[in-house]
């Protein structure tokens, strides 16, 4: 085979691949001698100087499709029952009352009026009406007072601070509410004569009409206020 060789590429050829061959085979020794499996092999020093700087950072990433709906939870259990609150006070009755009658014992008080009038003489006359507004129990007044000079069942009050009848002293249960009865206040009179309970129509349940004379001839008017317990 050498002299092939020799014969084909000449002695200096020959030199040129048996260097080749050994060349060859002296790179494969070596590379299989330092082959790198691990950075443990490398300096630290020399793995320092290798590493490269970070990159920026990358676009944000598109949002990804809803997750499913999850599962319906358990119910949830029942709360102990409250404590049931304490009962209200009773409320104040409410005043003036719309429906009905007025409660027995309830204070009510108005004003009334006579526009007045021409007499042609002495004893004409002339009537007005005073209403209680709410309707009171039917039946009659029990009385019904000019309280002019602060005696019998109407002591107090006035034309601008109207107050009901009293039980007169020396009666039972004297000083308290009278009930039923009701004091007429004079504001203001003219030419009129002292009426001493001169009534009509005082049962209907809802005021009275006051009978008005005339003391002379001429002009004469009237008003004032009026209170009363309610029966």
């Amino acid at each position: 085979m050498f002299s092939l060789l020799r014969n084909r590429f000449g002695i200096p050829g020959v030199i040129s691949v048996i260097a080749l061959v050994f060349a060859m085979a002296g790179g494969a020794l070596a590379a299989k001698k330092y082959v790198i499996t691990s950075t443990s092999q490398i300096k630290p020093s020399v793995l320092k100087s290798l590493q490269g700087q970070a990159g920026a950072p990358g676009a944000t990433g598109a949002a990804g499709s809803a997750g499913a709906a999850g599962a319906k939870g358990d119910a949830g259990n029942n709360g102990a029952p409250g404590k049931a609150g304490e009962d209200g006070a009773d409320g104040v009755s409410g005043e003036p009352w719309v429906v009905g009658t007025a409660p027995t014992g309830a204070l009510m008080k108005g004003t009334w009026a006579f526009q007045g009038g021409v007499a042609a003489a002495e004893n004409e006359e002339f009537f007005t009406a005073i209403s209680t507004t709410v309707p009171i129990a039917p039946g009659p007044f029990g009385q019904v007072i000019v309280a002019e000079g602060g005696q019998g069942p109407c002591p107090n009050g006035s034309a601008a601070n109207p107050q009901p009848a009293v039980i007169e002293a020396g009666e039972p249960n004297e000083g308290e509410p009278s009930p039923g009865v009701m004091c007429l206040f004079f504001g203001e009179k003219e030419n009129i004569k002292p009426l001493g309970g001169d009534f009509k129509l005082n049962s209907s349940g809802g005021g009275l009409v006051l009978r008005i004379r005339s003391a002379a001839a001429g002009a004469f008017k009237a008003y004032g206020s009026w209170a009363m317990i309610a029966p």
